[in-house]
């Protein structure tokens, strides 16, 4: 048993899974569906215990998309032992925070907004630095969603609420590549 499973014991110290995986190149749509076939899950089979984001292209034009999660599949990930109080890392994330006005249809919150839902959400965590660019993602046909893409510095101030945000993700549309931090 490695030390990191053993380590899951103590909620400070959580440990998840971690992988990159290739697919074929597609919209967002596309993408949920081969992260939901490479963690080996039936889709509406309940609760989706993983994230996933989309990261770049490989030269055959297969796209990688980075998954985490406590049950993905051994022979696809490696644990990677949880964040420990004072850790500084940069991240990146996809971040999705939308509001409905009375139009009934979401609206992407402005960035100053979206800023500080961020800091709300990301309980266990100081940040620094964080600057968000508006984009735009493909997902079926003609239908764009809107996020930021953000960048930042994260200190660690809770180990377990951090390790916890870094497990359930952040904002809207997890199930389509939003809401993963990804620490460089």
């Amino acid at each position: 048993m490695s030390a990191c499973m053993e380590a899951k014991a103590s909620i400070a110290e959580i440990c998840w899974k971690e992988s990159m995986v290739a697919v074929e190149d597609g919209n967002l749509y596309h993408l949920h569906h081969r992260a939901w076939e490479a963690v080996k899950v039936k889709r509406g089979s309940g609760k989706r215990e993983f994230l996933f984001m989309p990261l770049g292209c490989l030269e055959d034009g297969r796209r990688v998309i980075y998954l985490r999660g406590v049950s993905l599949p051994d022979n696809i990930s490696r644990w990677t032992p949880g964040v420990a109080y004072g850790d500084s890392r940069e991240m990146r994330l996809f971040y999705r925070p939308v509001h409905r006005p009375s139009s009934g249809s979401e609206r992407l919150m402005n960035p100053e907004d979206a800023l500080s839902k961020l800091t709300t959400q990301l309980m266990g965590f100081d940040l620094q630095g964080v600057t968000m660019v508006n984009r735009r993602a493909q997902f079926r046909g003609r239908i764009q969603l809107p996020y930021y893409d953000c960048k930042g510095r994260l200190i660690v101030t809770d180990p377990a609420a951090a390790n916890a945000a870094m497990l359930a993700g952040v904002g809207r549309g997890k199930g389509f590549g939003f809401g993963m931090m990804i620490l460089l």
